[in-house]
């Protein structure tokens, strides 16, 4: 999954365009879902378009599997800043929110809407992203890892967990 800096006013036309889809309720988002994070549908592309960190977004096309961004850039995270986040609540860690980490933006958007928070990688080669984020935390976390049931999942997971023992993989 590539990423590309993408302007805040294409970002925005995009989201003006989102009702002209149903791709997003496909995938069993509701349009408070869609709404609260601005995703958006680009009608001349045929594609969604999910904003993430930084300003940077990933384009999916709608009729086939497949990303449309350019190739060599470094792909996004989506909502890294949850991550850190939660190792600074004030609650003991038995008692704060766990937030998952997942592969994919719509498995965490997914998760968000069935009311968990949750954060993506947008491809397992994020995994060192992800780690340099885990190595600023004062203290462990409550953060699950849910990967994609494949080998890159599995890389990935092993990694950070090899890492941070504390991180708890969900099973497959």
């Amino acid at each position: 999954h590539s990423g590309e800096k993408l302007p805040p006013s294409y970002i925005e036309e995009c989201f003006a365009h989102r009702r002209e889809t149903d791709y997003f309720a496909r995938r069993g988002l509701s349009q408070a879902t869609v709404d609260r994070f601005r995703l958006g549908y680009d009608p001349q592309r045929d594609c969604v378009v999910l904003p993430g960190d930084g300003g940077r977004g990933v384009r999916r096309s709608v009729s086939e599997k497949r990303y449309l961004n350019e190739k060599g850039q470094p792909s996004p995270l989506f909502q890294p800043e949850l991550l850190t986040a939660s190792s600074q609540s004030p609650l003991p860690t038995a008692n704060a929110v766990p937030v998952f980490l997942l592969e994919g933006t719509f498995d965490a958007l997914s998760a968000e809407e069935l009311g968990y928070r949750a954060c993506a990688l947008n491809g397992s080669g994020n995994r060192e992203k992800a780690a340099a984020l885990l190595r600023q935390l004062p203290r462990p976390a409550p953060i699950l890892l849910l990967t994609d049931n494949d080998a890159a999942g599995d890389a990935w997971a092993k990694a950070l967990t090899d890492e941070f023992p504390w991180l708890y993989r969900c099973p497959p």
